[in-house]
């Protein structure tokens, strides 16, 4: 395995994928790499970019860069201007803990086990100050069995389901679905999970809230995830597609392996090859490792590498890199519907979920993925997709040939 071969791959399979651009790139190794290589890259990020005009994903990982450079003898205005980002990053990020407090104290209280998701974890557990990690909303994890009680909580609290997503307590939903958005009066917002992944996968939950460590934090006590476990989440989490350039994910990554030097290399490996989830892995830890010089053993990306995959996997894994099939328009519908197929085989699969014909199941899934409050609304959801999609893999298709 070399960075040559790595790179190829990666650029070969998904061009337009996830991936930090050149830009991109220099800002994260400026805010991540030490001493004279981050002096280095510092200055050929500050003469290429615009300061003025950079995008929304690498905005956010300025209060990082500006923790890593305030020790270093620079003399330039901009470091004022990324001071004030920092400060306030720093002062969101305790209204967002003062608002944490108040939800573990009240989840404490009425017996649910609590497991800090993503930034908030993240923060409190990896690094050095709360201003140096943006943070959009809270991430909390609660067992399926404890969902209902744990709304309620929260509704009690005057955190309030977002608008515009429908929501249901039903065992199906809780099947098929990972988390539900809740505001508050104040505009925060809050991320009530019940699965850790998007994929819905009971088993690997409950592997990792067995594994996990407690931590005190705001007075109360709460669950986070093992480091291994938590680097295996930013990694999986970080292989899709966002309108928002995620460039966090790579941060979050190479945090956890400064602050953990001895992780469990096996255990990453087994839990993607056991629940699917290699190629996301592999493509991740090959990042780290090639690009950014992470200490990552050779030998794991020869693991993941040797790991097979259906058709299915490869579609579906082509969907979450992408915002539309790089395939042919006549193509997008039939490639769209697979990928819906083999997520619904999964969920069906790996939750056990009883259904009384595969027609009405499959329609209930459609229905709950996106989030509507009846069936009859799925051929107008359906025809609107249909036609977006089409629309827009037409316009790739012409711009591919300009």
């Amino acid at each position: 395995m070399t960075q040559k071969n790595y790179d190829a791959s990666l650029l070969l399979r998904y061009p337009q994928g996830p991936w930090p651009n050149s830009f991109q790139e220099l800002l994260l190794k400026a805010a991540l790499w030490q001493g004279q290589e981050s002096l280095l890259v510092w200055r050929e990020w500050r003469n290429t970019v615009n300061f003025d005009s950079i995008d929304t994903g690498s905005y956010r990982l300025l209060s990082q860069l500006y923790y890593n450079l305030r020790s270093h003898p620079i003399e330039d205005p901009i470091l004022l201007k990324l001071k004030g980002i920092y400060c306030k990053i720093w002062y969101k990020n305790q209204l967002l803990l003062h608002q944490l407090e108040k939800v573990i104290r009240a989840f404490e209280g009425a017996g649910i086990s609590t497991l800090l998701l993503k930034g908030v974890a993240l923060i409190s557990r990896y690094y050095q100050n709360i201003g140096c990690r943006s943070m959009n909303d809270l991430d909390l994890l609660v067992s399926s069995e404890q969902v209902e009680i744990a709304v309620e909580v929260l509704e009690n609290l005057q955190w309030y389901k977002k608008p515009g997503e429908s929501y249901s307590r039903s065992k199906h939903l809780l099947s098929i679905r990972h988390a539900q958005t809740f505001i508050n009066e104040s505009g925060l917002e809050l991320d009530l999970h019940w699965h850790i992944f998007h994929e819905c996968i009971p088993e690997l939950d409950t592997a990792f809230w067995q594994a996990s460590e407690s931590l005190q934090i705001r007075g109360g006590t709460v669950k986070i995830l093992n480091p291994s476990d938590q680097l295996f989440h930013v990694c999986i989490h970080g292989a899709r597609w966002n309108s928002l350039p995620p460039l966090r994910w790579a941060v979050d990554a190479w945090i956890i392996l400064q602050q953990s030097p001895d992780l469990d290399w096996q255990r990453l490996v087994n839990f993607a090859e056991q629940f699917h989830l290699n190629q996301p892995l592999y493509d991740t830890l090959g990042y780290l490792k090639f690009v950014l010089n992470a200490p990552i053993p050779v030998e794991v990306l020869e693991k993941l590498a040797k790991i097979s995959n259906s058709l299915n996997e490869k579609i579906l894994y082509e969907h979450q890199l992408q915002p539309f099939p790089r395939i042919k328009a006549t193509s997008v519908m039939l490639d769209y519907y697979l990928s819906l197929q083999y997520r619904y085989e999964e969920y069906s699969l790996k939750c056990q979920y009883e259904q009384s014909g595969y027609s009405e199941g499959f329609l209930e899934f459609l229905k709950h993925q996106w989030k509507l409050d009846h069936v009859w609304q799925l051929p107008g959801i359906l025809l609107q997709k249909g036609w977006r999609m089409l629309h827009k893999s037409i316009s790739l298709v012409f711009k591919s040939e300009a």
